[in-house]
């Protein structure tokens, strides 16, 4: 139910420590996971600004910052995608700010891989219920993650799978435009990432389903040439 979506989310490394950074990245990737990166609070929510995370593993301790203030700080700004915090510090005060500052859920360093991949899933899954539709196309497309109903124009439409994959990473960003190696590796796996030809030709299947004039210039999935594609909100 969930597969596409969560595999194809984008996830927001911010931590000081290169080599945690690297760490998680390739753990991350790994999974299946797009992954980017900040080294600092300021470098955190500058990036959140541009959107598209479905998830942020923050560092509780911060030069001139603290996760917990970062926290707020998306919060008040209106930012509700879950925050996960990773920390040193296992004292029940420490973990009990991070919650009420609003964070979803904490992981003590070092922590364990499998654990961590599992957290993750359980936060996206819950993320997933409580907010599975995204709307684009000025109304005319609603992405149900939950249940991965498709509807085009109030018409529910029949995706392949792998038509759902890449139509549930280009929702998940909608407004932005998504690399043609970011959506490879979203849907097809890392190894796959230089494919563009075989992009273009399940893109083009995407396209005839969800325009309504496949033969005229796309309203909904624009090509953005030699970059990527976007979906239009």
């Amino acid at each position: 139910m969930y597969g596409d979506s969560m595999q194809s989310a984008r996830i927001l490394v911010c931590d000081e420590e290169y080599g945690i950074r690297q760490l998680l990245r390739t753990l991350l990737t790994n999974a299946g996971y797009v992954v980017e990166e900040a080294e600092s609070a300021q470098a955190c929510l500058a990036q959140v600004a541009v959107g598209g995370y479905a998830l942020i593993l923050l560092e509780a301790m911060l030069v001139g910052s603290d996760g917990v203030a970062v926290v707020q700080a998306l919060r008040d700004l209106g930012y509700m995608m879950p925050v996960m915090m990773l920390t040193t510090l296992n004292h029940p005060q420490t973990i009990i700010a991070t919650l009420d500052a609003g964070a979803d859920d904490y992981v003590t360093k070092p922590f364990d891989s499998g654990e961590l991949l599992a957290r993750i899933r359980a936060v996206l899954r819950r993320q997933a219920l409580n907010n599975p539709l995204i709307v684009a196309g000025g109304g005319d497309i609603v992405v149900n993650l939950h249940t991965q109903e498709v509807l085009v124009r109030n018409q529910e439409i029949a995706l392949t799978p792998t038509e759902y994959a890449l139509l549930a990473t280009l929702a998940r960003q909608a407004g932005r435009v998504v690399a043609h190696a970011e959506l490879l590796a979203a849907v097809w796996g890392a190894e796959s990432s230089h494919d563009h030809e075989y992009l273009k030709v399940y893109m083009w299947h995407l396209r005839r389903k969800l325009e309504p004039d496949a033969g005229r210039k796309s309203k909904y999935v624009i090509n953005e040439w030699g970059v990527g594609y976007r979906l239009a909100i």
